[in-house]
């Protein structure tokens, strides 16, 4: 049927709006999230499936219930974790069900309640009147009783199947990837060992600042259905605006820390600005494709600032339009056969055809929706917060931040975007922070006041901003408060405040999932200077903080972790051109260009000190990002004499163990820093001069390094010739370094004595995205043209203090290492090596899959023929076979090589999935394999 309101149709719709999603899933725990059209009791009752084979149910396992928290009039959330009976427990290698019951509860007047006392999952799922239908199949089951499944990671990390990708547009180019999960589980449903185990989804769950026309038109409209009142959104008045700034220093070298209208901010101005009433606008009074100017001049948003006013046009302002957006991407309830027509809806012919070439393509994405549905209930899910799922470079530096959050409505867009992203994302992600008397609870009880209250309760909304983390105001400037964190500015947030970051750990693998957004450190100097997309605090809460507490556990055989992964919403390591684009932006202050400093390698601290925290305990580190348009794969060795922040002078070998990839810190019973050995002679000895301790640490070969801290001794390694390298250090030893021939070693400069006293590891990084949203740029690195200009392998070389990086040119490179060496006075501390993998040509995963096709296409002109025929010769499988990136809409799955013997056959493969132009109705994927094996760089 047609689009009609909501509120005309809420009645016949059925009693879950979206889900079941099957959120944090573990072997004592399990958390399904749902969203409802009225109030209920939910119970959830896990089950085992007799062979485990998941066709049918057995026994009663877990069993937990939580009420739904009224955020609207029809919208009714609520993530329920089943516990365990008893003594039971989930594991691998078995295929679990689950369902869930509704109890009626007492409903508000005039909401029309249920005719039955009870109900179940599937009784609820679709409406029982045909016409109002959601679009595909009536099902979320890949069995006969038609109830979800899943199963746990394996204990065997050759089996382990994780599924990654980020940013999702519904009206982006391409077709959505998602949906190839559905046929990625469909396919091993019965098999618990080889269906996917795990999904994280990296960034870009929606995009609030990018919205299509008529995707905004029924937003809107649903938005207040929903909430069952329309929002008061504050503005400014004009002289208001015009004290704030809106523009960003044409020199970023000699910018100030506010722009220049900030600069003398009078406190007259300030007090009229306190005094001033607001002039209040629904969202409905801001039509689609009109928003751009509102978004810039009264929110001060950057989506649009260099030229793109069309990536504003309809950004979302109105909680409910939050709201709304989630329940679109993720279900076909609240979606109708198609949208009205764009004659009837805009005021130009313009608008018009942009209308129904937007409308278009949602039509194709919802088609889907069901099979994304079915995915989502049946492997946990895991998300992140990245920018668009707020707007466009969402705490991208320090300006971005006095921008929006010192404007009411800037202030409000990012406040209700955040109150979304925690129900709908990270209530699922970490159940326990929204536990009775905890924060989360705390934050849902202030949402549903503010809601009861119809936006009219201050007292509660403030509340919500500070649980959410968003800092309050300085009365003298208007602006957003921030504190210092060593030598960095951060927001000044509440104490008691949400965390977004957390960590899923398995049998025998970890996922560490980074917060970038909200624990940024900020530069003093410059408002526009790249952050550091970690604060030091964040390095301790978000990196070691987990690292020691898994290690914890392994200690106590609750868990035997050998596998380490890391979600980064950033990449770590970018492709050559965007990254030479984004210097020359940062160079010339145009940071918004480009998400300008919005990557790791903007910040040289922030980078190494990352490095280095993997590394002082991990050998091994998988990281998994998106958030750039394309899958790739890289493979980082890292070796390291002294790690970025260790004391020299007390140990430059923190780890004990590097042979299994688990913590380099070898406990013992009673504590102490002495890790056994099986031979007696396999030690590297380090005493002092102040009470001759040792650290005992084993190492692979019968060799010794005899570390002495008395101020003018030194080592000596012999030489065939008595020829010596005096390398200075912080305490003027000298390091006298062999020129043996066969010694070469990691610098290629026959450095025996140095070399036996490294470490090595290696880190994996790869990137998945997007899910839709391909850009033609991302095309063409797709194709044979990007192999002419292959990714270049380069290294670097790093000092510790004062900390430096020296870039190592392949070519030349012993003389560019030898030249680095003698400037530098000493040998360095450590180093590493990017080298980007090749993928495996593309295999059929899928033929002829027929999906998002709309069954009406537009008519097309004369000229869009022509171009038609020239895509055909553009779609040739010889030309669009690249040899490094995937640039269309992909989603991957991670799996391993981890053979229980043979440390150096580790390795990890990623098989990025997606439809290739050459037959656009077939699904085919293509594998990257990185080793994991702990090798030495090469030297040539």
């Amino acid at each position: 049927m047609s689009w009609t309101p909501l509120s005309h149709r809420i009645h016949h719709l059925p009693l879950i709006l979206a889900g079941p999603i099957l959120r944090r899933t573990e072997s004592r725990a399990v958390t399904v999230w749902l969203a409802l059209k009225a109030p209920r009791q939910v119970k959830l009752k896990v089950y085992s499936t007799k062979g485990g084979t998941g066709e049918i149910v057995d026994r009663l396992l877990l069993q937990g219930e939580n009420s739904t928290v009224q955020l609207g009039e029809y919208l009714h959330v609520v993530a329920v974790t089943a516990i365990a009976i008893d003594y039971n427990f989930l594991t691998s290698g078995q295929i679990y069900a689950y369902d869930i019951e509704f109890a009626d509860r007492p409903e508000p007047s005039g909401v029309p309640g249920v005719e039955n006392e009870r109900e179940n999952l599937i009784s609820c799922l679709w409406p029982a009147d045909p016409d109002v239908s959601p679009l595909g199949p009536q099902t979320i089951s890949y069995f006969a009783h038609q109830l979800p499944t899943f199963a746990l990671p394996p204990k065997d990390l050759n089996y382990l199947r994780i599924v990654h990708g980020s940013c999702r547009k519904p009206h982006g180019g391409g077709r959505d990837a998602l949906p190839i999960l559905d046929s990625s589980v469909s396919e091993f449903a019965n098999m618990a060992n080889f269906r996917p185990h795990q999904l994280f989804l990296t960034g870009d769950q929606i995009y609030g600042d990018d919205v299509a026309d008529p995707m905004l038109w029924a937003l809107t409209d649903a938005g207040d259905a929903l909430l069952g009142w329309k929002e008061n959104l504050p503005l400014m008045t004009a002289q208001i605006k015009d004290n704030l700034c809106n523009s960003i220093p044409k020199n970023a070298k000699k910018g100030n820390d506010f722009c220049q209208p900030r600069e003398n901010f009078p406190e007259s101005q300030f007090q009229q600005q306190a005094e001033a009433k607001y002039k209040y606008k629904k969202p409905v009074d801001f039509k689609p494709g009109t928003r751009t100017d509102i978004a810039r001049d009264f929110g001060g948003f950057t989506a649009m600032l260099v030229n793109k006013p069309d990536n504003a046009k309809s950004h979302l302002f109105g909680l409910g339009e939050y709201y709304a957006m989630y329940l679109l991407v993720w279900s076909p309830v609240l979606w109708c056969d198609r949208f009205p027509k764009g004659k009837d809806v805009c005021e130009n012919v313009k608008q018009a055809k942009v209308w129904d070439r937007e409308a278009f393509e949602l039509e194709s994405f919802s088609r889907n929706l069901w099979r994304v549905r079915r995915a989502i209930a049946n492997i946990p899910t895991y998300t992140i917060c990245d920018d668009h799922d707020v707007s466009d470079d969402w705490y991208l530096n320090r300006e971005w931040c006095y921008r929006v959050l010192g404007k009411p409505l800037g202030r409000r867009v990012v406040q209700n975007a955040l109150l979304a992203y925690t129900v709908f994302q990270a209530w699922g992600n970490t159940p326990t922070q929204f536990d009775a008397g905890k924060v989360g609870n705390k934050l849902l009880t202030s949402a549903t006041k503010w809601s009861e209250s119809a936006g009219s309760d201050d007292l509660a909304w403030q509340k919500v901003s500070g649980y959410l983390g968003i800092p309050r105001i300085d009365i003298e400037t208007g602006l957003p408060k921030f504190k210092l964190d060593e030598d960095v500015l951060i927001l000044d947030r509440d104490d008691e405040v949400l965390d977004w970051h957390f960590t899923v750990r398995s049998f025998k693998h970890e996922v560490i999932v980074l917060d970038t957004r909200t624990w940024r450190g900020y530069p003093t100097e410059n408002a526009i200077d790249p952050p550091m997309l970690l604060t030091h605090k964040g390095f301790e809460e978000q990196i070691k903080k987990p690292l020691r507490e898994t290690d914890l556990l392994n200690a106590t055989g609750e868990f035997e972790i050998e596998a380490t992964l890391v979600v980064l919403p950033t990449n770590l390591v970018g492709l050559w051109i965007i990254d030479a684009v984004q210097k020359w932006d940062v160079e010339h202050g145009k940071v918004f260009n480009s998400d300008a400093g919005d990557a790791w390698n903007f910040h040289e601290l922030a980078f190494v000190k990352l490095l280095a925290e993997f590394f002082k305990q991990r050998t091994r580190v998988i990281v998994l990002t998106g958030d750039i348009h394309y899958a790739a794969a890289v493979r980082l060795s890292y070796w390291s004499d002294c790690h970025f922040g260790d004391d020299p002078e007390i140990n430059r070998q923190d780890a004990c163990s590097t042979t299994d990839n688990r913590q380099d810190a070898c406990s013992t019973n009673d504590r102490q820093d002495a890790c056994s050995t099986s031979t007696n002679d396999r030690q590297d000895a380090c005493s002092t001069s102040t009470n001759n301790r040792q650290d005992a640490c084993s190492t692979t070969d019968n060799r010794h390094l005899a570390c002495s801290t008395t101020d003018n001794r030194q080592d000596a390694c012999s030489t065939t010739d008595n020829r010596h390298l005096a390398c200075s250090t912080t305490d003027n030893r000298h390091l006298a370094c062999s020129t043996e021939e066969g010694k070469e070693g990691v610098l290629g400069l026959n450095v025996a004595g140095y070399q036996s006293s490294l470490q090595y590891s290696v880190l994996a990084q790869l990137t998945a995205s997007a899910l839709i949203n391909e850009e033609w740029k991302t095309h063409l690195i797709h194709t044979k043209i990007k192999s002419l200009l292959p990714e270049r392998s380069h290294e670097r070389l790093g000092w510790n203090e004062p900390l430096e990086l020296v870039k190592i040119s392949r070519f030349g490179r012993k003389k560019a290492i030898a030249a680095a060496v003698r400037n530098k006075q000493s040998l360095p501390d450590w180093g590493y090596r990017i080298d980007w993998m090749k993928r495996q040509k593309a295999r059929v995963f899928l033929q002829h899959t027929g999906e998002g096709l709309s069954s009406k296409s537009p008519k097309l002109s004369l000229w869009q023929r022509l171009r038609q025929i020239i895509s055909l010769l553009w779609q040739n499988r010889w030309l669009q076979e690249g040899d490094e990136i995937v640039g269309y809409s992909n989603i991957a799955i991670v799996s391993f090589q981890w053979p229980a013997d043979g440390d150096g056959e580790k390795a990890v493969m990623q098989s990025v999935y997606w439809r290739p132009l050459w037959a656009s109705d077939s699904v085919v994927y293509s594998q990257y394999f990185v080793s994991l094996g702990l090798d030495e760089p090469p030297s040539q």
